[in-house]
């Protein structure tokens, strides 16, 4: 099932880069918060055909979340959650300070 409209997602890889502050995605922290599957030169995930589950958004809703939100409402909770990650600090090394495009301000419909 394809769910429209796609998500906005703008691959600033912010997600990948803070897997240690969420405590879904924890188990995939390489030891200094990034995803231990996250290549930092190419800044691209290593497995991304077989990622796990909860880096998959429309799966994750489809499996977790469809009864309790809209597709639209778990975009953009998601968008909120992705704009604050994109803000967080990053102090780990210079190569983890990737630009993250701003996209227009969440609404709420």
């Amino acid at each position: 099932m394809t769910l429209s409209p796609a998500f906005p997602c703008n691959q600033c890889g912010a997600c990948c880069r803070l897997v240690s502050l969420a405590q879904e995605t924890q188990f995939l922290d390489r030891g200094d918060g990034a995803c231990r599957h996250y290549d930092d030169q190419n800044r691209l995930c290593t497995i991304y055909d077989t990622r796990p589950i909860v880096c998959q958004v429309d799966k994750q809703f489809l499996l977790n979340y469809q009864q309790t939100y809209s597709w639209q409402e778990f975009i953009n909770v998601n968008r909120i959650a992705c704009l604050e990650l994109e803000k967080y600090p990053l102090t780990l090394n210079s190569a983890y300070n990737v630009h993250c495009e701003r996209q227009a301000p969440i609404t709420k419909e």
